[in-house]
C-alpha cells in the first residue's frame, strides 16, 4: 500500500511539472510574479515598442511593479553581457505629474522620483559638466534659488542635438518636484513661480496611446545604489523594450 501512494505521488508531480505554465520562447520569468519578461534589443520609439510587445501572443509593454521587480531585471539581462542600458515600459507621465500603468492604474506610489533622459542616456562630456556647473553656482536654500538652479539646467539640455524633446522630459521632471517635493507643493507662490518658469497653461492633452512622456528603466543601476529606477523619456527616443507575457 506504501509503495502503490509512493508512486501515485511520484506520478501526480510528474504530471505537474510536466504540465505547469511555462515562459514562452524568448522571455523569461520574473521572480515574485506570475508572468514572464522579455527583452527587445532594438532602437523603438515609445509607439513601435508598444506595437512589437502586443505582436507577441497577450503581450504588453511592462507594467512595473516595484524597485525589487527593477532591480531583479538588472539581474536578468544583465548590462555587462547584453550591452542595453535603457528600455521602455509600460508606465507614462500626466500633466498633473502622476505616473500611470497602461491601464490607466495610477503606480506614481509604486516607485521613487525618476530622473529625465537626455541624448541616449550617454551624454557628452560638454553637458556633464555645464550640469555641474549649475548645481554649484547656487546653494539652494529657497525657491528662488531652486528656480534658478533648474533654468541654469535648460541651456545645456537644449544645447544637445535632441533638446527639444529633452526639454520636454525635463519639464516633467521638474513638473514631479512641484506636485510631490513638499517644499514646493505646499507653498503656494513657490509652485505658482515654478509652474509659471517651467510648465505654463496649456497643459499638455494627456492620452494612454499617444503619450507626451514616457518611462524607461535603467538596467545598468537604480535603487540598490539610491539611484532612479526609472527615467522620463520623450516618446520619439529610441531605445529597447521591456515586454510582459503570460506564462502558458
Amino acid at each position: 500500500m506504501i509503495g502503490s501512494n509512493l508512486l501515485a505521488l511520484i506520478f501526480l508531480a510528474v504530471l505537474v511539472l510536466t504540465f505547469a505554465a511555462k515562459c514562452p520562447t524568448g522571455s523569461v520569468a520574473l521572480p515574485g510574479q506570475n508572468y514572464c519578461v522579455q527583452l527587445v534589443a532594438s532602437n523603438l520609439t515609445w509607439s513601435a515598442a508598444k506595437t512589437k510587445c502586443a505582436s507577441f501572443k497577450n503581450g504588453k509593454m511592462l507594467f512595473l511593479a516595484s524597485p525589487q521587480d527593477a532591480i531583479a531585471l538588472r539581474s536578468i539581462f544583465n548590462y555587462t553581457k547584453k550591452k542595453v542600458p535603457l528600455a521602455w515600459v509600460g508606465i507614462v507621465g500626466k500633466p498633473n505629474a502622476n505616473q500611470v500603468w497602461l491601464n490607466g492604474t495610477d503606480c506614481t506610489a509604486k516607485h521613487y522620483a525618476p530622473d529625465f533622459m537626455v541624448g541616449t542616456g550617454i551624454v557628452p562630456e560638454s553637458y556633464t559638466q555645464a550640469v555641474a556647473n549649475c548645481v554649484q553656482k547656487y546653494t539652494i536654500t529657497n525657491c528662488s534659488m531652486w528656480i534658478a538652479v533648474a533654468k541654469c539646467f535648460v541651456a545645456p539640455i537644449k544645447a544637445l542635438p535632441s533638446g527639444t524633446a529633452d526639454f520636454k522630459a525635463f519639464q516633467q521632471y521638474i513638473r514631479y518636484y512641484a506636485y510631490f517635493y513638499s517644499a514646493i507643493a505646499n507653498d503656494a507662490a513657490c509652485f505658482k513661480s515654478v509652474k509659471a518658469a517651467f510648465f505654463p497653461d496649456p497643459q499638455p492633452t494627456f492620452s494612454l496611446t499617444k503619450p507626451y512622456v514616457g518611462n524607461v528603466v535603467n538596467l545598468v543601476y537604480g535603487s540598490e545604489s539610491n539611484a532612479p529606477d526609472l527615467w522620463f523619456a520623450s516618446p520619439t527616443k529610441q531605445v529597447s523594450v521591456i515586454c510582459q507575457r503570460p506564462k502558458v
